[in-house]
């Protein structure tokens, strides 16, 4: 089965697991969306969780890059966060398995 994710207010009414789930939502709510899939246990075992747009057109990486007039910088701001947070986690669930 599989799930996209439009608005984290739909998550608490889900029942998974799903095999893959999409993320497209508010970028500002990526972090918080991903956070209730996995307490919710949304996610299969072995599934995975694809997030759009998390490169912005290069704005996660240089906060120069996208034109200024539209929200492809706030976004980058939004999915830098979102991408942290990532890497926080699985440098944390790494550690976990990893140390005795």
């Amino acid at each position: 089965m599989h799930l996209e994710v439009a608005s984290n207010c739909s998550i608490p009414t889900l029942h998974g697991p799903f095999d893959i789930i999409f993320i497209d939502t508010e970028k500002k709510e990526y972090t918080e969306v991903y956070d209730m899939i996995m307490e919710r246990k949304l996610l299969a075992q072995d599934g995975i969780i694809v997030a759009d747009n998390v490169l912005a057109r290069g704005c996660t990486v240089d906060s120069k890059a996208g034109n200024p007039l539209d929200s492809t910088i706030q976004n980058g701001v939004e999915l830098r966060k979102f991408n942290d947070h990532i890497a926080e986690v699985l440098i944390s669930f790494t550690c976990h398995f990893l140390t005795p």
